[in-house]
């Protein structure tokens, strides 16, 4: 059976601003989230966004009764929040794209610490990858005749989220670029995540004994906070994010 908790009384007027905050950020999640999606149908945020206000309306008759009279003014408030203006996102800028996001392809030496590292010490998820013959490698212009075996790891669900790509060929001996800075070596020098606490990704990193560089953590301004590291083949990584002192 389960056991319901009835929440303590509140001023009527503290329930009020309580539970419009509730209905407004509901309404700017589903409105801003659902634009940065393509082919999101607007009917069903329209849909969504009612439903988050007849919930905070039944808290409301529920909690503060003599509150009721106040409905209209909450709905009316709480409707004006989809009429902001939006923000223009990747997906309305660049239509001649398919996806606002890319994919990265890393070679690295030993798939194995490699693996671990991208999922134990930074937090990516490994999903299904794939395998590229050494005939279409060269048909593609990837490799001369080199096989692919490509396992792919990603941050967040969905079809936007963040995609790493792992290979190795342990039949050819790669060379190791100079990185020992960001300017030692020409092309793409690092990757940065940006994380929603940064005390958790430093705890996360302390586990798998991962050296931070500098003097890092280094305070950004505004509570938000750098870090910065190498992967097992020396590449550079930021996470960036806020961090509680």
């Amino acid at each position: 059976m389960a056991v319901r908790f009835a929440p303590p009384p509140l001023p009527t007027a503290r329930l009020v601003v309580r539970l419009f905050r509730q209905t407004e950020f509901a309404l700017l999640t589903n409105w801003h989230s659902g634009v940065a999606c393509q082919g999101i149908d607007e009917s069903e945020l329209a849909r969504s966004g009612a439903r988050s206000i007849l919930r905070c309306m039944k808290s409301l008759s529920a909690l503060a009764p003599r509150a009721t009279r106040l409905l209209p003014l909450l709905v009316l408030a709480s409707l004006a929040v989809i009429n902001q203006p939006r923000p223009l996102v990747a997906a309305e800028v660049a239509t001649e794209f398919s996806k606002p996001v890319i994919d990265i392809g890393i070679v690295v030496g030993d798939t194995v610490k490699s693996v671990e590292f991208y999922t134990e010490a930074i937090g990516f998820k490994e999903v299904p990858g794939f395998k590229v013959s050494g005939e279409r490698a060269a048909e593609i212009g990837l490799t001369d005749n080199q096989p692919a075996d490509i396992r792919v790891f990603v941050l967040g669900e969905g079809n936007l989220a963040t995609r790493i790509k792992l290979m190795s060929f342990p039949g050819v001996k790669a060379k190791m670029p100079d990185q020992k800075f960001i300017h030692s070596t020409l092309g793409v020098s690092y990757l940065t995540l940006y994380v929603t606490d940064m005390n958790v990704a430093l705890k996360r990193l302390e586990k798998q004994n991962i050296k931070l560089l500098g003097k890092t953590p280094v305070d950004l301004g505004g509570g938000t906070y750098i870090t910065v590291l190498h992967d097992p083949d020396g590449n550079f990584i930021e996470l960036v994010g806020p961090k509680k002192n």
